[in-house]
């Protein structure tokens, strides 16, 4: 099961942070299956989703005797839907980590609002559609679930702003959910979204490496309703913005120049543009002064739509 974090320019920074790897997934793994296995018994759905070349690997280095039973005795994976084990995962990660949970569903729905935006709106993702819609909004519900890696969640629980080296050890949660969902079962299209909703990103190591004209729509999406709910919700040394400001940071970090057809901006443009219009059907623009949560801006967005039907 070997995966290696890409190289990046801050290399000596990072070696400790990539180089047991291997055991991180693995740790992640044994909490997300031993919590399966205590709140649903035989129905553990994750250990049936376990990818036959990792079980090995987990068996032999789970502490769980029930846990490695179960490993060990199972015959074969059996075909899930992904929609069943991420329904399993969304149960699971609001146990373990109410904070995380409730930030998985603010992007998750965030982004689903914006893809149907998108579905409605001529741009460059010609064939989107409410399907589409939905597996994005399914993927982002389990975008950062490697911060669950304990490391990386001492690092966030510190009540202060991070350094350089903290945000680039930090960073690597998107490779690390990546790997940790591949060995789940779980298609390249829900592990794209948590292995690159950061890419583009300043912190990222590795956002030179792919820019966001080469981005699949789902990981579009997510990147820009991510930036939006980490901006307007309170965090350790983060300082609440307004929803003007978010709407100016966004704006700002879409870059409209192209290098033989491609952009390297932070935010893809069709993206940025759907929340604007989310934010313009509310009367918010860059000048609002606001504190809105997405929260909030959810409910006002799906309750004026239910006005307008009941007037219809």
């Amino acid at each position: 099961m070997e995966e290696n974090l890409p190289i990046s320019p801050s290399a000596h920074l990072l070696d400790s942070a990539r180089r047991d790897v291997n055991t991180r997934v693995l740790t992640i793994l044994n909490c997300l299956l031993r919590r399966d296995c205590e709140l649903n018994g035989e129905n553990a759905i994750l250990v049936r989703s376990l990818r036959m070349d990792v079980r090995d690997s987990l068996a032999e280095y789970t502490w769980d005797d029930d846990l490695k039973k179960k490993l060990t005795s199972s015959d074969t994976k059996q075909e899930l839907l992904p929609e069943q084990i991420i329904d399993r995962l969304i149960e699971i990660i609001k146990d373990i980590s109410p904070d995380l949970s409730e930030h998985h569903e603010n992007v998750a729905k965030l982004a689903f609002l914006m893809g149907t935006i998108l579905e409605k709106t001529p741009s460059v993702f010609t064939n989107y559609d409410k399907e589409t819609a939905l597996k994005t909004e399914y993927s982002a519900y389990v975008h950062d679930i490697g911060k669950l890696d304990a490391r990386i969640a001492t690092i966030i629980a510190q009540n202060k702003m991070l350094e350089l080296p903290e945000k680039l050890v930090v960073a690597y949660h998107a490779r690390i959910g990546a790997i940790v969902l591949k060995h789940l079962g779980l298609p390249k299209e829900v592990t794209d979204v948590a292995d690159f909703h950061h890419i583009t990103l300043p912190h990222s190591p590795r956002n030179q490496s792919y820019p966001v004209s080469s981005l699949p729509v789902a990981v579009c999406l997510t990147t820009v309703a991510d930036s939006v709910d980490a901006m307007t919700s309170s965090r350790p040394g983060n300082c609440i913005k307004t929803i003007g400001y978010v709407l100016s940071e966004l704006e700002d970090g879409v870059s409209d120049e192209l290098e033989d057809g491609v952009s390297w901006g932070k935010y893809d443009k069709a993206a940025v543009t759907a929340f604007s219009s989310i934010c313009a059907e509310l009367g918010y623009d860059k000048t609002s002064e606001e504190f809105v949560t997405v929260k909030e801006l959810l409910k006002k967005y799906n309750g004026k739509l239910e006005g307008k039907v009941a007037c219809a």
